[in-house]
């Protein structure tokens, strides 16, 4: 039986240059085939044996093997050398921080290349020039008649002696040695953010590179690179080929137009490197109008994913059929970013269709599918009078002719028409939950309360427009709870004397509302201070002088004081341009959360505390002008005994040229004034900081909390088999950590693959290093709670062995959190292979079975996340022990994971139990590695598997069900569960 097992393919190359590599196993043996992909890629694959048979007498003098091929039918095929390379023995040096021995290994690779290319002095041929263009070199450098140039550590593998796997990029013209040495170091240098250390090292100088030959010789590479794609060219690449600043407009956009076009359906596989174009290939040359198209996708066991891209604009797609082949036939589960119409039809409405196909079982050869594809573009029909076109048609193509015309078109038009009345219902819809209807609001006017108290509204004025002013006053009057007291505290300039004016003419008619003009402006903390002194009200509110209120905020304020004695209330809110009803922006905030609160002042407004608890912790400081509020609100929160959030739209942030709401940036001196008053605030619990601002925001604030002392980190990482990911784990845990008192425990749990054993002999060497054995079934909890009882630390990270750690600083990032007496567990930030985000925290309720679910899953990595989430240290109530910290203590006093929970929820189960004790929970996203999900135990996919996970589902909703619907108290009520972070009232058609 012949069975492909990997399978690469580049589209970048030109024609002549196509082919594609896999390795096949057939009757038990393995070998790898280059198979070209077009007739010119024939003459150049068949090549090879030429070039096998010039090297071997030069490579045979200083004992290098080349693989050995033979010419076939369908392409060449090599023999399969098993062994590691020297990428591979180089990155396990640099884990163990030997960099004089890759040095040395280095300077003698360099050596060898130069005896085998030398015999010769360069000069530049007419072929050099065509393939390496013009370059300027120094003279007398050697060069070999026949040169392999891509002598990469990654082609040279170590199984009795030096094996070149690879020599595709041969000429018989001379090319300076020094240059495949280059080319050699740069590929390794930089093939990886974990190398940098080697960069600063000078390595090209030591192999006896100079600085002007690696400029001439990164031309050459350049030069090549053009010579292999030849004309072929993608989007990606076009800004280079047009050049900064020259075609703009029309041009560029026509140019795009005829490239997407020609790119045809395309298909992504993911083998485990996430999804790009180096992994990518074309079906067919282009697209007609409509057209149905049959292909077959070779997969192997290591695809995680394949995506299709069924065209370059807007479609609509029938998959008539998408067949997984192999072991079994099944029919493939797949999902689409378009909208589904029909059975199997959707409609895309973007210039990127994509249909993902995840689902590919155990034995999978090829997934064999059937498109029907009908390209649309922006134009709709809006007149169906085109009587005489389209008797025309009907005569020449026939009566499918048409009905596929006005399917393509009126089916479109009918479908954005329904789209643009689904968004005049929510709009419709959102405006009243957020409003509520003039019933309601008669209904709290009516309303006696057992205790009325008297709210005082403090609103500093300076030079307010008048129309703003208006507003905002009016807004209060509009109160449906009545007890209440306006301060004004007017610090207008001359030219703004209208301010008082209107101030008067509403204090006519109300004497609620209080002002008083100060001699002068005294900053906005002073003349908020100012505001104080009026006020006689046993609560205070802070109102800006530009902003509206919502006409229920005091009567829900009410409420919540008159059944929990609340002490400091804050509400949810809107930000909006011109009109209320152009709304711009919501923010739904979470519960109180003294994390979120020191990374940025999510409270804001509508801000409500107890008169007493102000004079307890002070008025407006005016050293803090500019971030005065989050210092008065990071004081209050620590004074109060019950603080409150009422999650309901109730306060309306103006935006305009100059606010705040428009942007922090046009008031710069409050970043500086912010960053001093969450230093100041977390010394008032007794740790010491340092404060910067965020990547995405001067506003949002990322903290060095100090670290005491120097304590033992204890990582814990179950492995079965699957050698490969768990180094990948632990050599970037030893090249990137910055943190070193830790060592790693690795719970071997029944391997049977000799690999994975001659990997734990060479983990032997390192002291930080045990590999301790638990022989019991799989279960996850078991394995943990074993590897614990052996932890030395008094710090455990629970580590999956498909992760790959980013950050350097990942073990300090989430120590600096646990180490504090009121955080139980401390959880990273996950991505996938393709940078896009697996887990930044878990979300109660969330997924199919509503027990809990990652935040922002999927969300690109450069993505600020929700108001910003994905980029400030946060407290959510579960992170995923996929790399989460917690203190041993804590987790052996709550018996550590529940071992009936053998797979799945075990971490949401302990971090639910952390929480119960009385402890945080926080999410940083200054913590990042890979995760390479589910590789180790595979999927849910058997019906022992789903039997298992339903009982560990109706296990954790008896245990938590109630904490669960009564919702997460870091995610907000009116945000939606089935599409997270979205506020999506139900629309009804």
């Amino acid at each position: 039986m012949k069975k492909v097992i990997y399978s690469k393919y580049s589209n970048e190359r030109d024609k002549k240059f196509s082919i594609r590599t896999e390795i096949i196993v057939e009757d038990g043996l393995k070998y790898v085939m280059k198979v070209p992909q077009t007739q010119e890629a024939k003459e150049h694959l068949n090549q090879l044996p030429v070039w096998k048979d010039k090297l071997e007498p030069v490579f045979s003098k200083q004992n290098i093997k080349l693989n050995q091929c033979e010419v076939r039918e369908d392409g060449i095929c090599f023999e399969f050398i098993e062994g590691g390379n020297l990428e591979e023995i180089f990155d396990r040096l640099l884990a163990k921080g030997s960099f004089e021995e890759i040095e040395k290994r280095v300077i003698e690779f360099s050596d060898c290349l130069k005896r085998i290319y030398s015999g010769s002095r360069f000069q530049i041929s007419n072929e050099f020039k065509e393939v390496f263009g013009l370059v300027q070199l120094p003279d007398n450098l050697e060069a070999g008649k026949v040169t392999n140039i891509d002598m990469v550590f990654g082609n040279l593998l170590i199984n009795a002696g030096w094996n070149v796997i690879d020599y595709e990029w041969t000429f018989d013209f001379l090319i300076p040695a020094n240059f495949v040495v280059y080319r050699t170091l740069y590929y390794y240098l930089y093939g990886g953010t974990h190398r940098a250390p080697l960069i600063e090292r000078d390595l090209f100088s030591k192999v006896g590179i100079s600085k002007n030959e690696m400029q001439q010789y990164a031309r050459m590479e350049g030069h090549f690179q053009q010579y292999m794609r030849g004309s072929h060219k993608y989007l990606r690449l076009m800004y280079n080929d047009i050049g900064k600043g020259n075609w703009f407009g029309s041009q560029l956009i026509e140019t795009q137009k005829v490239l997407m076009t020609k790119q045809a359906i395309r298909i992504y596989i993911d083998n485990g490197n996430g999804v790009s174009e180096e992994n990518s290939f074309v079906i067919g040359e282009s697209l007609t109008q409509t057209e149905s198209i049959e292909f077959q996708i070779p997969v192997t066991q290591e695809t995680k994913l394949v995506r299709i891209d069924p065209a370059s604009q807007k479609c609509i797609v029938r998959v008539l059929s998408l067949l997984g082949d192999g072991a079994a036939t099944y029919a493939a589960f797949y999902q689409t970013n378009g909208e589904k119409t029909d059975k199997d039809l959707f409609l895309f409405n973007t210039t990127d269709p994509q249909i993902i196909i995840t689902d590919i079982k155990p034995g999978t050869v090829v997934l064999k599918v059937h498109l029907s594809v009908s390209l649309l573009n922006d134009q709709i029909i809006t007149e169906l009078s085109q009587g005489q076109k389209a008797v025309k048609g009907i005569k020449m193509h026939g009566l499918l002719w048409l009905s596929k015309k006005v399917f393509n078109k009126c089916k479109y038009k009918y479908l954005v028409k329904r789209q643009e009345k689904r968004d005049a219902l929510e709009l419709e819809r959102k405006w009243n939950l957020i409003f509520g209807t003039e019933e309601i609001l008669n209904e709290q006017k009516k309303t006696v309360f057992p205790k009325e108290v008297k709210f005082s509204i403090l609103v500093p004025l300076y030079n307010t427009p008048e129309i703003f002013l208006r507003e905002m006053i009016e807004s209060v009057q509009n109160q449906t709870y009545s007890n209440w007291e306006l301060c004004l505290a007017d610090g207008s300039t001359q030219e703004y004397s209208a301010v008082g004016h209107v101030c008067s003419e509403y204090i006519k008619e109300d004497s609620r509302i209080k002002y008083k003009k100060l001699e002068k402006n005294l900053g906005i903390s002073e003349n908020t201070n100012a505001c104080i002194e009026m006020a006689t009200g046993e609560y205070i509110g802070l109102f800006d002088h530009d902003d509206v209120l919502h006409p229920s905020v005091l009567f829900e304020n009410m409420k919540v004081i008159q059944e929990h004695e609340a002490d400091f209330i804050y509400t949810d809110e809107a930000t909006f341009e011109d009109d209320l009803r152009n709304i711009v922006l919501y923010h739904f905030k979470p519960d109180f959360s003294i994390d979120n609160l020191r990374a940025n002042n999510y409270i804001c407004h509508f801000t409500v505390f107890k008169s007493s608890l102000l004079k307890k912790v002070g008025g407006f400081r005016k050293e803090y002008d500019g971030s005065q509020d989050h210092d008065l609100v990071l004081r209050l929160a620590k004074s109060a005994d019950r603080i409150w959030h009422i999650p309901k739209v109730l306060y309306f942030w103006r935006s305009h040229a100059g606010s705040v709401a428009s942007g922090i940036d046009t008031k710069a001196y409050a970043v500086e004034a912010g960053k001093k008053a969450v230093k100041n605030s977390v010394a008032q619990y007794g740790y010491e900081s340092e404060v910067e601002t965020s990547p995405v925001s001067p506003s949002i604030y990322r903290i060095h909390y100090e670290i005491k002392g120097n304590p033992k980190i204890s990582i814990i990482i179950p492995n079965k088999n699957h050698m490969e990911d768990l180094k990948r784990c632990i050599y970037s845990i030893f090249i990137r950590s910055s943190y070193k008192n830790y060592e790693i425990l690795v719970v071997e749990n029944n391997s049977d693959e000799d690999s994975i054993f001659e990997f734990y002999k060479e983990l032997e060497e390192y002291e930080n290093v045990r590999v301790i054995y638990f022989n019991e079934a799989f279960n996850y909890s078991k394995i943990n709670n074993f590897g614990v009882r052996q932890a030395r630390g008094e710090y455990i990270v629970f580590l999956n062995n498909d992760t790959e750690i980013i950050s350097p600083s990942w073990i300090d990032e989430m120590l600096m959190y646990v180490q504090r007496d009121d955080v139980g567990a401390a959880g990273a930030k996950l991505y996938y292979p393709n940078d896009t985000i697996q887990h930044a925290g878990v979300i109660l309720g969330v997924g199919e079975d509503k027990v809990a679910g990652h935040s922002h899953a999927g969300a690109l990595r450069s993505d600020p996340g929700y108001m910003g989430r994905l980029f400030f240290a946060q407290n959510v109530s579960v992170v995923t022990a996929a790399c989460m910290m917690v203190k041993k203590s804590i987790f052996e006093q709550l018996n550590g994971f529940d071992t009936s929970l053998a797979v799945a929820y075990n971490d949401v189960d302990l971090c639910l139990r952390i929480r119960e004790s009385g402890y945080l929970i926080v999410m940083t996203p200054y913590a990042e590695c890979y995760h390479y999900e589910s590789i180790s135990r595979g999927k849910d996919d058997t019906p022992e598997k789903q039997k298992r996970f339903l009982e560990e589902v109706n296990l954790m909703r008896e245990r938590w069900g109630a904490l669960i619907d009564n919702g997460d108290p870091y995610y907000n009520p009116n945000l939606s569960l089935k599409n997270p972070w979205r506020f999506e009232p139900e629309v009804k058609e």
